[in-house]
């Protein structure tokens, strides 16, 4: 993505970095929980969920600058939908980094 164009790019790449870490450390919280029966760590299911939601309103923001799509399938989805995977799946950690420190 094109995280110059973006408007408070800063605050948002800060925001991408954390719900990321909470998106994969509640989801760990939850698995632990279930594996150790310790219900204390099941309150990461509610940093999942919050992780959940703020890489969709995410994704809703930065839908805009998703480069162009390269594949077949990458072409029938929505610009939303690509910008999603994107984040959730780490692609854009590095260049969030990059705003966040410049």
């Amino acid at each position: 993505m094109d995280w110059g164009g973006v408007r408070r790019a800063r605050q948002l790449a800060g925001l991408y970095l954390v719900a990321f870490a909470g998106l994969w450390g509640g989801l760990a919280c939850v698995l632990a929980a279930q594996l150790t029966g310790v219900k204390q760590l099941a309150l990461g299911g509610f940093v999942f969920s919050g992780s959940v939601i703020t890489m969709f309103v995410l994704a809703s923001a930065l839908r805009d600058h998703v480069p162009p799509p390269t594949g077949r399938l990458a072409a029938m989805s929505s610009n939303s939908t690509r910008a999603y995977r994107r984040l959730t799946v780490g692609v854009e950690l590095g260049r969030a980094w990059r705003v966040l420190v410049k």
